[in-house]
């Protein structure tokens, strides 16, 4: 292995048993923050909602691309759900068209 990545044999060994960095470690404790708050959310809030709610628990404020990159690194989405819009307006004068193919759409019960 060490060959194919064009390194020595002792710099590659103690690159596999080297300890994750303080940045790692605080970015493992920060998912663990942030899963807590996600599901507490139902799965709905996203990066700006958490870090918000982040910023209540920890001093100092963590940076919102740092919990972006976090979310997305671990494939965390928020549910986003559109309000809904109604398009028709049925209170107008105006003359309704005539019924031209007479369908009767009402449902028979069933046998």
């Amino acid at each position: 292995m060490a060959e194919v990545l064009n390194v020595s044999k002792s710099g590659y060994y103690k690159w596999r048993t080297r300890k994750p960095c303080k940045h790692n470690r605080d970015d493992q404790d920060l998912l663990a923050m942030i899963l807590k708050l996600y599901n507490a959310s139902n799965r709905v809030f996203g990066s700006k909602k958490i870090k918000k709610e982040l910023d209540k628990i920890i001093k100092p404020f963590i940076n919102h691309k740092r919990i972006e990159r976090i979310m997305h690194d671990n494939h965390i989405y928020a549910k986003v759900s559109r309000q809904f819009k109604v398009t028709t307006n049925s209170r107008h004068r105006l003359p309704i068209d005539e019924n031209l193919l007479n369908r009767d759409l009402r449902q028979s019960p069933p046998i």
